[in-house]
């Protein structure tokens, strides 16, 4: 199992990253997002968001990740321990 540190460096290093993970409500979710400092620029041009993520996860302690979710224009979070797939996306 990847750890919430592997995956962090991961989803800054690429652009987009597809997570497939089940939500604490049981439901599966696949999800497109980023952190990429580069693309959350580009972001940020078309959409007011408050950048400064990269602050924020280096604070959060639990289990969780927050992301930028590319299709529903806004923050998300999943749990390292509920994702069953991990994988980089070109677009």
């Amino acid at each position: 199992m990847v750890n919430k540190d592997t995956m962090v460096e991961f989803l800054k290093n690429n652009k987009y990253v597809r997570v497939e993970f089940t939500k604490v409500d049981g439901s599966k979710r696949i999800m497109l997002c980023t952190i990429n400092s580069d693309e959350l620029i580009k972001i940020a041009y078309t959409i007011p968001i408050k950048l400064g993520t990269e602050d924020k996860l280096k604070e959060d302690t639990s289990d969780r990740i927050v992301v930028w979710d590319t299709e529903k224009d806004g923050w998300r979070s999943f749990l390292v321990a509920n994702v069953e797939k991990f994988e980089a996306i070109n677009i």
